[in-house]
Order: C-alpha cells, then structure tokens, then sequence
C-alpha cells in the first residue's frame, strides 16, 4: 500500500518526537515487522506486562486536522478485579470494498480522502465477494470520509457498518481483548491495533440507574425548559443510592437530611441526601458523581414521545394509530433510505403547537417535530418546541407536477358547443336518426330527420343543437350564436400563445356568453397580441375597447377557469393552467403580470379575490418564483433567484413596453427571505454534482450525520418568518419500534425513542450553561469529552453505554404485557408499586421535598430490583460477549446477528452493503396452533430448532447456491427446485452448527450444578444466548435487508420446513393420530359480511382479501427448545380488515355480525371439493369443515360426512338507510384513454367521477361548467319518488340491463336495458330521466323472435314470442353508475349493497321487478295463490344467486337453489315448506390457486352466500390421546409417537432432499392433562403435568383478562381461580358453588375499594379530553373534591356511586367554600355523583356509597361469564345457587 500521511503531533500523549516515515510505512497493516516497530515509535510507550479486560465499550474518535486527520479508536473496559482501564488504539484503518471491475479509474486519485486502494490481502490472496466476485478495498482517511463516498459506487461490500463495529470485527474480539500495558503519562494505554488480541475476561459491569423528576407545573417538560428539582442514582459497585434535591427557593416544605420513614424494597442498600441550593451545582456535582464512580453503563426506563403521521413503504401514508406491528415503514439505514418494520408500537399524548408565518400561512407540528429552519448563519433541524417568533422555516420554492399537460380544444370546451367529433358520426346521424327523433320529439325540438345533419352550419340555431344534444347524446355542431360561428379546429392543443391571452383576459377582460370576449387596456401592443383585425374602440378613459376571438376561444378560457361575467362571484379553479407544461404557465404569467401587474422595486399582482391571488402564489411556484399573497396583492420578493428566474421564463413573453424594460432591468436586493446562507445539513445531491454536508453537530432525534459545508446556495427554499406560535391543544401522539431503529414522521426521518431521562439532563445542562457559574457541558458525561446528540437511539455517550432498560426488559419476554409503564412491570415482577403522592411534582418540591425524594427514589429503586431479579443487564452483556458486538445493540435482533455474521465471515470473503440485495415475496413455512375445546391428555411435539435444521439439512447459503445443470458435484435438492452444494459447509451451516455445539456445551455444564449457584446461573444466561442468536439468525434471514439475504435461499429454507411439517402429518397419520390443518375455500366464494361502515355486501372471498391490508410478516409463535422462542412464516398471507364483520352462527344457532379477524390465503396444488345441496353450495379443500345440526348442538364436518348443511337462520338486524350519497358508490372509478394528438403525441389522460353538492358526473373536473354536461342526482332520498326510481332502475338493469366500458368495448359507451314491455320501459326511461340530467335516452325495437326457456326446477319449458325494444341510455356517466351499483357482465352482475338496508316496502318493489325480468310465477302443479307466493329466477351470476338468497334469508322467505351445468346457471325458487331433500352432490376437482379463509372472533365460522351455507373456520393442529388412559400411559405413547415420527426423517431427507445425513429432531416436550378452551383460539388454559422429562404441577394460561392491568384486582383473582379448578378437573359444581359465593360476597358490599376498583390509564391532561367517560369524570371529580392530582400519566382507579350523603355537600361548601354555581366541576358531580376515582381506599369519604350492582356488572360478570358459557352454564344460573351437576358439560 502506499504510505499512509503524518498522523502530526500527538500532544495528549506527553512525548515530543515526530514519527518517522520509515516507521509509518513499517507499522502500516497488520502484517511482519509491526512488533519490533512499535517498540520504537515515539507514540508507543515501553510494554510492562500484558493487560487483559472485559470490554465495555468502543467508540472513535477523530483527531488532527485537515489531512492529517486520524481516527482513534476508544476501548473502554475493566479487568478481573474491576479496575477501569482505556485503551487509544491507533492505526486502525477505516475502509469498504467494491467490485474492481466497476472501477473507471483510481479512488486515490479520485478523492483526496482516500488513502489507498489493495486488490489483495497480506496474504497475496485476492478480495472477493460470498458469490466469488473480485473486490478492492478502498481505504479512506477518517469512517466519515466512507460515508461522504460510498454512494458515489453502484455497488459497494461492507461499508454500512459502524466504525467501532468494524473494529470488533476484523480483530475478532468477544468479551474482552488482551493488549500490551503500553502506559502513557496520563494512565491511559496507547497500542498498535495489531497488538490487540481477542481474550475471554470476566469482569461486572458498572451500572448507574437513576431517575429525574422536573417541575411539572408548566405543562410537560420538553427540552430542558424546566428545572430538575431532583434525581437519584444507584451505583451498582457500592449499591449506594444517592438522592440529589435542587432546594426550592419558595415554599413551606423542609429540606431533609434523610428519608428515616421510608421503607427500601432492599434494606441493605446505601442511601445518601444531598441537597444544594442551586440546580446547577446540583448537576455539576452530579456529573462530578458520575466521573468519580465511572460507571459502564447508565440506564432507566424508557419515556415515548413521538410525531402522528408516517410515510409506508408502499409511498402511502397513514396516520401514525393506524400503524401496527408488522407494517412496513420507510426508514434509513445509516444514510440509505430504506424500508422498516414495525416490531412494537406505544401511545402518549402531547401539546401540538401552531405557527403563524409572515406569508399569511401556518405550520401545525408537536413540540419534537423536526422542522428544518435557517438563521442567516446556519441552517438546521430543529424541534417544534424550539421555534420562537423571529425564527425563519424553510419552504419550498418549486411545486412540481406528476405529469404536465396539455389540453386539446375539445377537453375545454363544453360538448355542446362542439362540432362533429368526425365525418363519419354526423353520417351515421343523418342517415339512421334516433328512435322518435321526427316522431316523437320533433315538434317539441323543432328538428326533422332531414335537418339533423346539414352542411350548412347556420341551419342548427343553439336551441336545436341543445335539444338534440339532450335527446339523443350525440355529437353536434358550434351551439354557439350564429353571428360568432367558428371554424375552430376542436381536435387541436391549446396554444402556448393562447395561455397567454388567457393571462390577459382573466385580469384586464371580460367573457360573456351574449358578448363574447371582450380586452380593455390602454397599451395598443397588447391589443395587437390577438389575431384577426377586431377594431379598437377607445372608452373615454384612455382604454381601447376590443372584441376578441372566437367562441370557441372563449368556451376555452372557461374550461381553463376564467369564469364568465363577474369573476369575484366565487373561488376559481386554474387547475388545468397549473397542470400545463412550465412554458404554458410562463405565458399564462407573462399575460397577468402585463395585464394586472406592477413592476418596480419588487414585482407585484393585483388580484381580484382571494381565490385568484392564491392560484397566481402557486403558478408562480410552478416555475420556480417564491411568492406570497397580502389580501388582493401577489408579491414576489427581491430574491435574486426569483428575479432572475423571471426574466428568463416570463420577461420574454411580455409585451408590455414600460413593465419589460423595468424587468430586465431588476434585481435582487438579498432581503431576508434570501437563498445565500451557507448551511448544515444532511448529504445529498445538488445541482453542482458535489455533495452537501453539513457542519458540527446532529440534531437530536435525526439520525444523520454532518459533513463541512463545500456548497452555500440552497436554491430551492426560502426563508418565512414566524411571527407567532400558541399551543392549539393536546393530541394523542404515538411512536414506533422498527427494525431500523427509526421511520419517516411528518416527512422527516425520526427515530423510535430509546431514550429514558439522559436526553433531558444533556439538554438542562445547555440551557443553564451560560447562567451557571459551573461548566455544565455536556460533553463532561464522556469519558473522552464528547457527547454525540444524533446517534441513533438517543446520545451517544462516548465511552459509556446509555442502555434502555425497558426495551432490554421487553426483549426478554417472549409474552407480550398489557402495559410497561414502570409500576405495571414492578407490580407484576416484585409485587412493589410505585410511591404514592398527590399534587404536581413542582408542589410536592415546595410543599414536601421528602415526599419528593421517597417517589424518585422508588422509580430508581424498581428499576434496579427489576434488573436484579431477571439480569436484564447481565442477560445481553452475555449476548454481547458471545456476538462480539457493542451492548446497545444486543437486544435489537437484526443489529446483533449482523454483527455475528460479519464476525463469521471476516478473512473469508466480503458480504454485500445493506439493502443492495433484490427483494421478492416467497412463500412461508407452516406451524402447529393449539387444540380447540376441552380435551383429555393432550401432547406437545416439537420440532427442535426446525427452520435452522433445515438450513443446515440442505447446507443452504448464498455462497453455496448452485446451477444443477452447471454443477458437477453432489446437491441438496430443496422441495422449491434450488440445488445446494453438498460440500464444503456453507456459512450459514457453520453458522448454526457452532450455535447449536456451543449451546448444547453450555447447556451441559448448567446442569452440573445445582439451580440457583452461581454456576448455574452463569451457564444458564450463556445458554440463553447462545439460544436468542440462534433463533434470531433464521428471523432475519428471510428479511431483505439482512446480508445474506436470498429470495431463492429463504424460499428453499420454508419450503423444505412445510415438506417436514406435512410429513410429520403423515407419519402420525400412520399411528392413528390425526393431525388436521389447512381449511380453505376457493376464491370466488361469495361470503355475506359488513363494511366498516356497516353496510351489507356480498363479496367474492378473493374480492375481500384485496381489500385487506396485508400483513407483511404472516408470522406466529412456535415453540422450539422447550419453550416459545422464534416466529416463523405460516405459508399463508394474512389480512386485516379493521371493523368489518362477517355474518355467523353463534352456539345458540343465532345469526349475528362477529368481527373478522383475519382473511388468510395461501396457494394450493390439491383438489378442492363442490358441495352442492337444495340449500346452498360451497367449494372448498377436503379437509375444510362445514357446520351441521347435531341433535341440539352444533358441530363441524367435512364434506363427505355432510348429510344437510346449516344455512344460516336468518339476518342479524342491519341499520336502514334513509339517504343514499351517489358519489360515495361511485367515487374512484376512472378511465384512462389517449389523447389522440396528430404529432404522435399520444398522451395518456384519466376521466373520473366528480361531484358537487347536488350532482355527480364523469369526466374531467372543469365538466362541471359545461352548460349542460351528464350528470345524476348525488342524494337520493329512499323515501321518496327518487328513491322508487332508483330501485326501480336498478332492479330492471340486474336483470335486464347491459353496459358497455372501455374493457368491452373501443367505441361508444352505455347502457341499455332490453324488454318486450314497451310500457315498463317508458316507466323506466321516466325513472331514468327523474335521476339523470342532460343525459338523451332513447327506445330502440328489434325485430320478433320465439324463445323457449326452462324457469323451473322440474324441467318444464315455457315458450313466447319476443320483440325487444331496447332502452338505450348512451353515456359514460349511465355506465358508471349501473356497473358501480350492479355489475357489469351477466355473470358479475350483483344486488346492490343498498338494497339490503331499505324498508320491506322498498325491497318487495325490488324483488318484483327483479322477477319481472327474468323471474317466472309459472307453477302448473300449483295453485294460483302459490304461483301470486312465489317464483323461480335464474342468473348466471353467482354473486347475484348470492344476494339474492341472501335477501330472502334476510326477509324470512324458505327458498332452495339448484345448479344448471348445462346451461352453467342458477336457478333460485321461494318455496313454502322444504320437500325431503337428496344428499349433496359432491364434485372433486384439481386446484392449483389460492385458497381462502376468514378467521371470525367468537364463532369461528362464516356464511357462503349461495344459500348461506355456514362454514367452520379452524387453522389448528391436535394430537389428543384422549381420556380413557393414564397419564403414564399417556407418556409412553406420546415418547413412541416422537420415536416412530424421529424413524421417519430419515426417509424424508433420502426421499425428498437428496441426502442420507439430517438434522431433524421432534421432541415430546409436554402433556396437558386437561386443556381448556373458552371462545377464542387465543383464550386457552391448561395443566401441564409432565414437561420436559419430569413430572410437574403448572398452570399455563393464555389470553384471558386477568393478565390485563386494566381489569380490576377481584377479577383477575377469581377469574385466575375458577380457570385452575376447571383445569385441575374440579367438579362443576364446586366451580358454580365458589363463584355464588364470590358475588354473594361482593353484594354483600365486604370487598375492599382496593380490590373491586377499576383501573384506567390517563392518556393526556384532563381538559383535553372532547369525551367524558367514566375514568376522566371520576379523575376530575377527585382532583377537585379529594385533593388528588390525577393527569397524563395517571392510573387511578374508579369505583361507580350510588349516592353521595348531603353531609359531605354541607361541608364542603361551608367549610371549603365551593359553590355550584361558580365552579362547574363541583356543580356536575353534585348534581349527578355517578362515580369517583381513587388512588387509595382511604381517599374515597365515608359519605360515597358504592353502586355495588353495577360494580359486580362492571368486574366480574363479563369475564366470568365468558368462562362459565363454555361449560354450560349461565351467569344467572350462578348468581341464584341453582343446582347443576355433572362433569360432562366439559366435552
């Protein structure tokens, strides 16, 4: 390599002499010859004895300046004895690679930071990739010289990764390191990186916790704004707390010495007060704490502010409470735009603030948004709460456009004021006119057939081609008057030249259509600007008056926006001039401004409206111009860039003689809305090709860095003063947990805020550093003085780790809590709550600083007993050690696997940089789920470490991937056709099998010891590890962002897991226990379910699956070692349809709405099953269950076993609808089409439905200004004569109507419905017409003909002769609106949602025209009355047999349903009683599509419509030994079930992979000798009595409420109980005996307020609230009546009232002065004391007596009851005593 430049004088070490350049050449690298060197560098101080520690930490930093700049790598540690050392290791070179072919020429040469370029190692041995592709290494100067370049290479290898990691890497350190004691004069170690040796030292960590508390009394702190009144910290070494306390300089409280009442969770610890005057010398002596105790680590629990809107990946954005876990985001990696998924997800609530800006606009943001803003200086993100009036925010010059546009003639002008479209439509007109046209209409139109087309333009006066346009929906000529007739050519674009004429007709003309356009100015020049020779006519102002163009022209202009007549009548719309190309709107602006514009100092438009002015603002942005609008005036500042920008676009277009010559002549005056700031910012592209940098520090929260400034303009922004900022109220505010640690918020790049009470310290030093007579720099909590803000996650404390305990505390809980505030987790794992303490922080400070001192010092306490009882800390400094990665970033799954594979792969070839790696959906795995019901001895196999095993099984590895027909040596053959190389073993092979020898070896030594010695901890926690990297090493590797990220390897690994599980399915199959998964129903399957909107519909499943928003992980739990430990693919792509429901069957045999859960499907290449029955019909997969009747109950059965399927009873009851919005049925239907343009420019345009307030219409939005465009009618009341007509026509269209769209048709669109009935048409065309506006129909007869049909369902024909007439209804809008509401074609067609909602009255005029279509009354078995009862209807539309059954099941109606495979059709018929029936058809057929699936909450079943056939929903897995043996009977079978099923893998992995060697293994891990199932999949409980070969006595329980923390003590105590004696086989009636016991009790009034109170979290301050629910009326109530101060952050507890004595009244009014007259809180409670909230039994008075009715509602009676049903018995039943017996309800 080439000698590296002169690292200059080291003055921090005490030695003087310069390194010589021999020396810098010889210590360069890792390779022979450093030792002996280093040994005479000046900077290496002699070698005493070599030094091992445990590492604690490794930052960097960078030292010199310019190009002798130097990176310095920190390793921070403590030996065996805890001794502190810090070793300065030099020399350690920052560097990434990429392909050398790509390389046109040399980087050294190339950037003057970089150093260097190698080709080869020190070995000789070439760089390459993991796909064998040659790499050179490209050394740089400094890590954020590798940053500034590396997205300057299309392809680069390893350089994300963080300096400080890349330094554990490459010298393959773990635990700790060994280096030479090479001491410099200040104690320090100073070595060569090459005398780092990797060593293994066990050492304790040294832990700070601590805790702040800040005056509260201003709302919540933000930014160091407020002071800390008080902290406290524990020293892990000496176990000491300390409490600090900022004395209050006001107030009564004493300040104490000690806190002697206060009782320690742990009484042995130290605790020491402190107290200072000032909060200054409080934090100085703090910090002076910190440097003295030097600890490795701070910690504390974690505090969640976050912004509201975030961008999707998809480029959708979502409000931030729609967001769940597993979306995902967009996010950054470093500095590389990524994607991110959500991983978790919390709620707070935050102040948002408003800005008013001196450009008449405003800014809404929450005070921790990130707003960019600029103060002539610098230019910076800076929070919301940190903008002050006087700041400058940045906003954008350029509004772009998508697309730009340019609209023909015929887009702008109305169609009535057109000519023919072509030649051969006027033909067509005048040879075959419309039916009635000389007959019908045309007296009335004054047209005959001879005149409908004429060569002669003046025959056709406005009205006839009014009229004619209405009638008949043609095309006609110029309806303009005669005397301004015009040749236009409508087909042509508009003209750049015409812009600008429209620019002089908005602001000095007029348009009328009796006048024409009529261009008033005193300038001849612009008068000459129009064509033709219209005379001048001076108006005695010194103003010509002209007459200019054309109607056409002027029908133009108003397509464009100008209105006619007065143009201040109302708001403009120039969209369509905003939407032309930059040249048009140049123009359009050069027209205005010459017209109406001002050109002096600044330039300025005068603009007749407020809508006028804001359209100018935004054209004017269009091109680049910042402008701002006062009122009536348009000014545009003295910028140079707008000036400059205007006489290069606009001035050359203007004619204007004194305003052009005053343009070109302006210039920029640099005011202070200038664009010449030198400024900071991330680094990005510019115009210049350069890349920006910003300068010094990182804001906090904005994960970017910063680079000096090389480039001053920032052209493309202006700066906009903030004139005033108020608060506007409090909002719910979120944030996210993502995979890369941050997400896009509000447009900018945020991070989920792993950040506890550091960040506020940091920020309070700031703020008082200047007023402090101590130095309170931040930079002082470092071990090497620096204090990076912008890290991602919160500071970065050089030196030290600032470690979250609360996402460290959640990363070791494989169960998911209900809360993790600090007093739900210490209530759960110590059984302590927090202090109590009423009033705010700021008044307990003053009032009683003991009271102070005794809560913080519980929060500190909590947090360290929390990490002593489950070794949080202890837990990932274990990970740590074995991934070799830094502490913070342990717990994050992605960031500690990719550290370990870079550590497994370094020395061996290089893995791709993050993200480059091509992404692709691949199907997942598969998983057992639980049982469902109350089973006997039920068994638990599992499948050790599967997805590994499979990884390994087929040694799959990007590196090992193979061509088969390429590849001579042996294979693995993946179940997906993926071939992988036998040997050698591939990296993820070695990978895995190192995780599972090291894990097996640490489990080994764990169990020789006893639990709880030391020992045995210590080997358990690495075992654990070992166990979370292993499990974590397969989560990744199907993410694309993962380095060895393959799509075709993750698709193998899932593949060959599926194979393994469907096998395993078999071979228990072989023992006669059967394992069943998989129900699915075919994709077209009509399902009956209600929107979100609570709206009825019939939709395909398939249909319902693209509605849902897909969940991108399609993961559950598994359980793997004995335990849950990693998530897998299921194979099926899940969905959420957030509040729809599904109709279903409850156990009652009732019909209600039930959430859906879930819509899943997956791909299937088995056969399907049609089921069909006179009551309805279903295709489904083999195994899927339909409901059946079984004596009383319900149960589930395939379809072979399916003598009579359940149709579903009846129709739950749905919300009539009175008033039906068009618009909302219509809207987001679009057509796009070609714009047809003679240059062969053929540009694509998009039609759409619009509406206003009264009509809706299809087009283009400025068809709203035609005189007489298309449209229908937008609210329909279905009360009245509309609302008939509209069910009228919408009926005769489902069975008589057609329509034509683009899909169906290339030329006219339509529709039509077709009858014999000319009197029913005539019904229908006035229905039509009372709906539709402008809009010709006509009726159209073809010719007779004779047809025979068979209408029933005995086969008899009914022949007729038939003359069609046609009712013909041809325009877009009539086939938009039909197919909308009804469908299209004749086997999509549909009853419209409506329908389902409307009166019974409304529904029979439905159904009668229905069947008067194509429905028959002809029954010659029957009687006339029966024939009147019923009809036959017959559809080729499933969707319509569908509906149709389904709105008889809703109107009671028995009806029976029968298939035509001949004729492929349907045929419905009423009926008055059900015949006996034959068994199903069953029909089974290949399918090699998606399946489908609903998972509904409750009753897990749903409803095909074609009948309403019900069907069971399941997705589970079960292998039951049933009741009849013992439980070591029991065990025997299950350990022979693993043996056989074990046997067995051998013949899968030589069957079905190649391969004689495998690694798959089930285990039998636990026996349940009851499992109890009550209602939903996840609501499950049983007794465990044998695990992991021992015999136990546990109860596991999962989803039921008493886990919740919001549910009362009493509740979660007898819940807990009658759950145990259920699943420990009591007897029901000792169960039904405890419970009436329970609520006796609890009536009685004995329970205590502490145990029935009812807790509830406050999310924000109580006058924030809009909603007054029970928990924030009893918090205010409490904070006014008993002196509580319950606000954000609170969790009190409610109890509801049933009366308050007047005692208390009296005395709070004459002894406390209240009055209900003044003081509305008091007057709401007296007037209706309906409940109270508390924190403690003794706050509520006597004088409160408890509704101990409604309490018992409230606590006990859902939950239990939930429990109970499921064994058969009621709540009511139990709360009376009365007698059931018998153990049998259990089945």
């Amino acid at each position: 390599m080439s000698d590296q430049a002169s690292f200059g004088d080291f003055t921090d070490t005490g030695e003087d002499d310069e390194r010589p350049a021999a020396e810098a050449a010889a210590v360069a690298g890792k390779s022979g010859g450093v030792a002996e060197v280093v040994t005479e560098d000046s900077r290496y101080p002699p070698a005493d004895r070599p030094l091992k520690l445990a590492v604690t930490q490794v930052n960097y930093t960078v030292e010199g300046r310019g190009d002798e700049e130097y990176p310095v790598v920190h390793v921070f540690g403590r030996t065996p004895d805890g001794t502190r050392e810090h070793v300065r290791v030099l020399e350690f070179e920052p560097y990434f690679y990429t392909p050398t072919a790509d390389l046109d020429e040399d980087p050294v040469g190339a950037y003057g930071s970089v150093l260097d370029t190698r080709e080869t190692g020190p070995d000789g041995e070439p760089f390459e990739s993991i796909r064998g592709e040659r790499l050179t290494k490209v050394v740089a100067r400094t890590p954020r010289d590798v940053g500034s370049i590396r997205d300057d290479f299309v392809t680069t290898y390893e350089a994300d990764i963080l300096f400080p990691n890349r330094f554990l890497i490459d010298l393959g350190v773990g635990g700790g390191v060994a280096v030479p004691e090479r001491r410099l004069n200040d104690g320090r170690i100073q070595v060569h990186h090459s005398e780092v040796d990797p060593a293994e030292v066990d050492a304790d960590l040294r832990v700070n916790t601590f805790d702040i508390e800040v005056d509260d009394r201003n709302g919540f702190p933000e930014d160091g704004e407020e002071p800390i009144v008080c902290l406290t910290s524990h020293d892990s070494y000496r176990d000491e707390y300390v409490l600090w306390l900022y004395e209050a300089p006001s107030g009564e409280g004493s300040v104490p010495d000690t806190i002697e009442d206060y009782e320690q969770i742990n009484r042995d610890a130290d605790v020491d007060v402190r107290t200072f005057e000032r909060e200054g010398e409080m934090l100085h002596r703090f910090v002076e704490y910190i440097d003295e105790t030097d600890p490795d680590v701070v910690t504390g629990w974690n505090c969640l502010p976050a912004d509201s809107d975030v961008q999707m990946a998809d480029g959708t954005t979502q409000e931030i409470r729609a967001v769940e876990p597993g979306d995902v985001v967009a996010g950054s990696d470093g500095q590389t735009p990524t994607t991110a998924t959500v991983t978790n997800k919390w709620r707070s609530e935050t102040e948002i603030l408003e800005f008013d800006l001196a450009d008449g606009t405003t800014l809404r943001s929450s005070p921790d948004h990130q707003i960019m803003v600029g103060d002539g200086e610098t230019i910076d993100w800076t929070e919301g709460a940190e903008l002050e009036s006087g700041d400058h925010v940045l906003k954008p010059r350029t509004l772009p456009v998508d697309e730009s546009n340019v609209p023909t003639l015929s887009e702008l002008v109305p169609r009535e004021n057109q000519q023919f479209a072509d030649q051969g439509v006027a033909e067509q007109f005048n040879s075959q006119p419309p039916q009635g046209a000389t007959v019908e209409r045309g007296e009335e139109s004054d047209i005959t057939a001879k005149t409908l087309y004429h060569p002669r333009r003046d025959v056709w006066t406005s009205e006839r081609c009014s009229n004619a346009s209405t009638r008949y929906d043609v095309a006609l000529p110029d309806g303009g008057h005669d005397h301004r007739r015009t040749d236009t050519d409508l087909d042509r674009e508009f003209h750049e030249h015409e812009a600008y004429l429209a620019g002089l007709i908005l602001t000095d003309g007029s348009m009328s259509e009796i006048d024409g356009i009529r261009f008033f100015n005193a300038h001849k020049e612009l008068h000459e600007a129009f064509p033709g020779d219209s005379p001048l006519r001076p108006d005695g102002t010194g103003c010509y008056q002209q007459t200019v163009l054309d109607d056409a022209r002027m029908y133009a202009f108003n397509g464009l926006g100008i209105p006619f007549e007065d143009r201040t009548a109302g708001p403009i719309d120039l969209s369509a001039v905003y939407q032309m190309p930059t040249e048009y709107v140049a123009r359009f602006l050069a027209g205005v401004i010459d017209g109406d514009g001002s050109v002096g100092p600044i330039v300025t438009v005068t603009a007749e409206s407020e809508s006028i002015g804001d359209w100018y603002v935004r054209l004017f942005k269009r091109l680049g111009v910042y402008a701002e609008r006062d009122e009536s005036t348009v000014r545009i500042p003295d910028a140079e860039r707008d000036c400059s920008t205007l006489r290069e676009q606009v001035w050359p277009h203007m004619r204007h003689p004194e305003k052009v010559d005053r343009l070109v002549g302006l210039s920029g005056e640099q005011s202070g809305q200038t664009e010449d700031i030198p400024y900071g910012l991330p680094a990005a592209k510019v115009d210049t090709g350069e890349r920006r940098r910003g300068r010094a520090e990182c804001r906090r929260g904005i994960g970017h860095e910063r680079y000096e400034t090389d480039v001053d303009e920032w052209d493309e922004y202006v700066f906009v003063k903030v004139e005033d900022v108020k608060t506007v109220g409090t909002e719910t505010t979120y944030d996210l947990e993502t995979t890369t640690h941050n997400f896009v918020a509000e447009g900018c790049l945020v991070h989920n805020c792993e950040e506890f009470d550091v960040p506020y310290v940091l920020d309070r030093m700031e703020e008082i550093r200047g007023t402090s007579e101590y130095e309170l720099s931040p930079d002082r909590f470092s071990r090497v003085d620096e204090v990076w803000r912008g890290g991602w996650g919160g500071p970065n404390i050089k030196g030290r780790v600032v470690f979250d305990l609360l996402y460290a505390y959640k990363r070791t809980q494989f169960t998911e809590l209900e809360s993790y505030r600090l007093d739900a987790v210490a209530e759960l794992e110590l059984d302590v709550g927090k202090e109590r303490y009423s009033g705010n922080i700021g008044d307990l400070w003053e009032q009683e600083p003991e009271r102070l001192l005794e809560y913080n010092l519980r929060d500190v306490e909590l947090c360290v007993e929390i990490d002593r009882k489950q070794s949080v800390i202890a837990f990932w400094d274990e990970v740590r050690r074995f991934v070799g990665c830094l502490l913070e970033d342990a717990p994050t799954p992605g960031d500690a696997v990719d550290v370990y594979v870079l550590h497994n792969a370094y020395g061996r070839f290089a893995l791709p940089t993050k993200g480059q790696q091509e992404s692709e959906e691949f199907e997942g795995g598969a998983v057992f789920e639980p049982v469902t019901g109350v089973r006997e001895n039920v068994t638990v196999l599992d499948l050790k470490s599967l997805y590994p095993m499979c990884m390994v099984t087929i040694n799959a590895s990007p590196e090992t991937k193979v061509d088969r027909e390429a590849y001579d040596g042996e294979t693995y053959h993946a179940p997906n056709g993926t071939h992988f190389r036998a040997e050698p073993d591939g990296m993820m092979r070695e990978m895995v099998d190192e995780l599972l020898t090291e894990r097996e070896e640490k489990k080994t030594r764990r169990d020789q010891h006893e639990p709880g010695t030391d020992e045995y901890v210590l080997f358990n926690r690495q075992q654990a590890a070992t166990k979370v990297i292993m499990n974590s090493l397969y989560g990744v590797s199907g993410w694309d962002r993962f380095r060895l990220y393959d799509k075709e390897n993750a698709a193998a690994v899932t593949a060959t897991g599926r194979e393994v599980l469907s096998f395993t399915e078999d071979v228990a199959g072989e023992i006669d226990y059967q394992i069943a998964y998989g129900d699915s129903v075919t994709g077209d399957r009509p399902v009956v379910v209600r929107d979100s909107n609570g709206l009825v519909r019939i939709l395909p499943i398939t249909d319902l699956f693209e509605r849902a928003k897909i969940r991108p992980e399609a993961e559950v739990l598994i359980t793997a070692d004995g335990g849950a430990a990693s998530t897998v693919g299921l194979g099926k792509e899940r969905g959420t349809l957030d509040g729809w429901d599904a109709l279903s069957v409850n156990d009652a045999g009732d019909a209600e709405w039930q959430p859906i859960e879930e819509v899943i499907r997956h791909e299937t290449d088995d056969s399907v099953v049609r089921l069909r029955h006179k009551f309805g019909e279903s295709t489904t997969t083999r195994d899927h269950s339909y409901v059946v009747e079984d004596g009383d109950a319900f149960t589930e059965a395939p379809p072979e076993d399916v003598s009579e399927p359940l149709r579903v009873p009846g129709f739950p009851n749905v919300e009539r609808i009175e008033t039906l919005d068009v618009y909302e049925v219509l809207q987001g239907y679009d057509r796009e089409y070609a714009s047809g343009r003679d240059d062969g420019d053929n540009r694509t345009k998009i039609k759409r439905v619009h509406a206003d307030d009264e009509w809706v219409w299809f087009g283009h939005e400025h068809a709203r200004h035609q005189s007489k465009p298309v449209r229908v009618k937008r609210q329909i009341d279905l009360n009245g004569k509309d609302g008939r007509a509209l069910v009228r026509l919408l009926a005769a269209y489902v069975t008589e109507g057609s329509a034509s769209t683009a899909e169906t048709t290339d030329s006219r669109f339509g529709a039509s419905i077709a009858e014999s009935r000319r009197e029913w048409l005539d019904g229908l065309k006035r229905d039509y017409q009372r709906l539709f506006d402008g809009a010709a129909t006509s009726l159209v007869t073809s010719g007779d003909q004779t047809v025979e049909y068979e209408p029933n369902v005995d086969g008899e024909s009914v022949t007729y002769d038939d003359c069609i007439i046609t009712l013909q209804m041809m325009n877009e809008l009539s086939t938009v609106f039909f197919c909308e509401f009804a469908g299209q074609t004749s086997q999509r067609k549909r009853i419209p949602s409506f329908v389902f909602h409307l009166s019974d009255e409304l529904q029979t005029l439905f159904l009668d025209t229905l069947v008067g279509g194509d429905g028959s009354r002809e029954f010659p078995r029957y009687s006339e009355a029966y024939a009147e009862r019923n009809f036959d209807f017959e559809t080729t539309s499933r969707e319509l047999a569908a509906g149709l059954s389904m709105l008889l099941t809703q109107r009671g109606r028995k009806h029976s349903l029968k298939y035509h495979d001949a004729k492929e059709s349907y045929t419905v018929r009423t009926c008055d009683s059900y015949c006996e029936g034959h068994a199903p058809e069953l029909t089974e057929f290949d399918h090699h599509d998606y399946v489908y699936d609903l998972s509904v909450a409750e009753n897990e079943n749903f409803v095909d419509a074609v009948g309403g056939v019900v069907l069971h929903n399941t997705d589970s897995v079960m292998l039951e030994l049933g009741s009849s043996v013992t439980k070591s009977e029991a065990i025997d079978l299950s350990f022979d079930i693993e043996a056989h099923i074990n046997d067995r893998y051998d013949d899968f992995a030589r069957e079905r992979l190649d391969t004689e060697e495998h690694r798959f293994q089930i285990e039998f891990e636990k026996l349940y000798r009851r499992f109890f199932q009550a209602g939903k999949k996840k609501r499950y409980a049983g007794h465990i009595v044998w695990k992991e070969g021992k015999e136990v006595d546990d109860i596991d329980i999962t989803g039921f409420e008493y886990k919740r923390s919001d549910i009362a003590q009493v509740t979660k105590r007898v819940q807990r109980e009658v759950i145990e004696m259920i699943v420990r086989g009591e007897d029901l009636d000792g169960v039904k005996e405890f419970l009436h016991q329970e609520i006796t009790t609890f009536e009685s009034g004995e329970q205590s307020l502490t145990e029935v109170g009812i807790p509830g979290g406050i999310g924000k301050r109580l006058d924030a609230y809009d909603t007054d629910t029970a928990q924030v009326r009893g918090a205010r109530y409490a904070n006014e009546l008993l002196g509580t101060n319950f606000g954000r952050g609170s969790k009190p507890k409610r109890v509801y009232l049933r009366k308050v004595h007047p005692d208390f009244f009296r005395h709070l009014e004459e002894q406390e002065g209240l009055d209900p007259a003044s003081d509305p809180v008091y007057a709401a409670f007296k007037r209706d004391p309906d409940v109270i909230c508390f924190e403690y039994d003794d706050q509520v008075p006597d004088e409160f007596e408890v509704d101990w009715e409604r309490m018992l509602e409230k606590t006990l009676q859902g939950p239990i009851a939930r429990v109970i049903e499921a064994l058969g018995m009621s709540w009511d039943e139990v709360r009376s005593g009365q007698t059931q017996t018998g153990l049998g309800q259990f089945g």
